[in-house]
């Protein structure tokens, strides 16, 4: 078992943000502690939602006091997500840099942004941050396609466009890139999750699931620090997150539910019942 810090969104109805990292990497058998950087009523999709950003100073706050815990100098892994703006995106990379110079620290940086279809949902200034401070101290990197593209300034129209893409990513710091929602180049039925590590390349590819599910990227990226705290490898932790999130979005679609219907189907997080092929590239 590890223990995690994750920053990032919490909300008190849906599944976003650390209301869904959470409760996976508690499933997959992890403790997990959740700082939020923003706290609302439910994620922005609803209409007339409450709540608020946690100013910087409120996050260094929070810090200050998991600091008298001691909490982070003995965490395994740090995951960080959404993070609202660039004064609490610089704050998270100073909590990062600090934790990073301990010795086996695990870090995942998902490098939220926004998404095909909405764009952007954060200011460039965060993006800025995330390219130049937070990646560079990453050693796993979970962007979307949308996410890829802007961070790396291409427009991948194809696989082996985003294969390259996603390598200039690796070359900004991290090990490991996990890229989510690819399309490009593939079939409109199917969606494909790219891994890149080194030389080494694989992908997944699962039927596409009709549904729009926010938070999708948020579970994926615990799934895949799960996974990789557990020790698989890249194309195994490739393998049962893709698995994972097919079957729970496919689940949450027959349920007709709008939230990902983790709870509910918690027992495909450990055990897709159906496993998909990681492709060498």
């Amino acid at each position: 078992m590890s223990e995690i810090l994750s920053v990032q969104s919490s909300v008190v109805y849906g599944r976003v943000g650390n209301s869904t990292a959470v409760f996976a990497l508690q499933r997959l058998g992890h403790d997990a502690w959740a700082l939020p950087t923003v706290l609302l009523s439910s994620h922005s999709g609803y209409p007339d939602f409450t709540g608020r950003r946690l100013p910087a100073e409120a996050v260094a706050e929070l810090v200050a006091g998991l600091d008298r815990l001691g909490v982070p100098a003995r965490v395994d892994a740090l995951l960080t997500g959404y993070l609202g703006a660039p004064d609490t995106a610089r704050a998270t990379a100073a909590l990062a840099r600090r934790m990073r110079g301990r010795a086996g620290l695990v870090y995942l940086c998902d490098p939220v942004l926004g998404d095909e279809g909405p764009g952007l949902y954060l200011p460039d200034e965060v993006g800025e941050v995330l390219r130049a401070e937070l990646l560079p101290l990453a050693d796993i990197a979970t962007p979307n396609a949308f996410e890829l593209a802007w961070l790396t300034g291409t427009r991948p129209a194809d696989l082996a466009q985003t294969l390259a893409a996603a390598r200039a990513l690796a070359a900004m710091g991290p090990r490991q890139v996990f890229v989510t929602s690819v399309s490009a180049g593939l079939p409109p039925d199917e969606i494909g999750l790219l891994a890149v590590e080194g030389e080494r390349a694989v992908l997944v590819r699962t039927p596409r699931v009709d549904h729009a599910a926010e938070g999708a990227g948020d579970l994926a990226s615990a799934l895949v620090l799960a996974h990789r705290l557990a020790g698989r490898d890249l194309a195994e932790t490739a393998e049962r997150t893709a698995a994972s999130m097919h079957a729970v979005i496919a689940a949450t679609r027959a349920a007709g539910q709008r939230e990902l219907a983790v709870v509910a189907n918690q027992d495909f997080l450990a055990e897709p019942p159906r496993r998909f092929p990681a492709q060498p590239l």
